[in-house]
């Protein structure tokens, strides 16, 4: 896991989701051994709002399910863009 985050870096994601609406409220991502452009992290965090808008939330059966859509989406969005598999950590706050 060490030679993993040295070399590729980690991807924090948090996201705030309405209880009442089940609905995305907020996304914020914070990167760490990854030097991202701020049009590169804007352009993830449209991507990730766009694919949970694209998941019925209301479906989604529980928080882990949630977090291997957000991975999942995070994943192939950097790995075609910068040949790099940083490590994915969502975070998910219902609020």
């Amino acid at each position: 896991e060490r030679v993993h985050l040295a070399e590729d870096g980690l991807i924090t994601i948090v996201v705030s989701l309405d209880e009442l609406s089940v609905s995305v409220k907020t996304v914020k991502i914070v990167t760490k051994g990854l030097v991202l452009e701020e049009t590169f992290v804007k352009e993830l965090k449209a991507n990730l709002t766009n694919a949970l808008n694209q998941v019925d939330l209301r479906a989604v059966k529980n928080e882990e399910e949630l977090s291997n859509i957000i991975r999942k989406s995070i994943k192939n969005f950097v790995f075609r863009a910068i040949k790099k598999n940083p490590m994915i950590l969502p975070i998910i706050l219902v609020v």
